[in-house]
């Protein structure tokens, strides 16, 4: 028999229940529709909606009566201090990537079954690639969210494989299995994008030393160039891997500044 709770909120249940709906809904609801959706009545959550749009955590889409869930709680979630020194240290160690590879650079943490962009350094030349701060995709869609989940626990990996088998089937699966050894053995990620031609996304780990579990991945997602021959894919996948360590050492408090 499921435990009773020991306490009730009923008002911070309502809010709770409209954010993690809303959360699942890209094109927005309207009030009818939220109070169907979590099984309340127009009545019980109307106040509690207005609340939510004078706080900022929902929006309504222009000239429409459609709510949207804002990311003010995904900017909450990165002023954990945490999260916060990981970003202040990354930053300058991505900057000198960007520079040294001319490639643009992001950092991403895991956030359920999916990663997440956190933050990002352009590239220093005028045609680039680069994702948007906010950004998810599923872990086994990403190279990011493949690097993260390669470095993973044993147990934490075979649950999120049986998650891919489960949603995306057994073949994909054995895809992921194999993609996620492959990184074990080199230490990276190299994945082609699946959206547009000619992008490679590069991403390599990110560690707390002090527990040996991987925090987050640092990506490039490398233009080949029409016409240009020159990119050397392992060459920028060394010096990823180099800037990364150096977050994790710094992260660790093992090292004092990026070299």
């Amino acid at each position: 028999m499921a435990e009773k709770p020991r306490y009730s909120a009923p008002a911070l249940e309502k809010g709770l229940d409209i954010i993690e709906y809303l959360s699942e809904r890209d094109e927005g609801e309207n009030l009818t529709s939220i109070a169907s959706g979590i099984g309340r009545s127009n009545g019980e959550i109307f106040r509690m909606l207005s609340v939510l749009e004078q706080r900022g955590f929902v929006d309504r889409l222009p000239g429409s009566d459609h709510f949207l869930l804002t990311d003010k709680l995904f900017r909450l979630g990165l002023n954990r201090p945490k999260k916060k020194n990981l970003m202040k240290l990354a930053i300058p160690a991505m900057e000198k990537f960007a520079k040294e590879c001319q490639n643009a650079c992001h950092l991403s943490v895991r956030t359920g079954n999916e990663m997440v962009v956190v933050t990002r350094v352009e590239s220093p030349i005028n045609v680039g690639i680069s994702v948007r701060v906010g950004h998810r995709l599923p872990l086994a869609h990403a190279p990011s969210g493949r690097c993260i989940t390669a470095f993973s626990r044993p147990d934490e990996i075979k649950a999120i494989v049986a998650d891919v088998r489960k949603s995306e089937g057994a073949k994909k699966a054995k895809e992921f299995q194999s993609a996620i050894e492959d990184i074990q053995r080199v230490g990276y990620s190299l994945m082609k994008d699946g959206f547009s031609v000619g992008i490679t996304g590069l991403s390599a780990p990110v560690f707390d030393l002090d527990s040996q579990q991987c925090i987050a991945a640092m990506t490039s997602p490398v233009l080949h160039y029409v016409h240009l021959n020159n990119t050397d894919l392992e060459k920028i996948a060394s010096r990823l891997r180099h800037h990364a360590d150096t977050v994790s050492r710094l992260y660790s408090n093992h090292g004092l500044a990026p070299e």
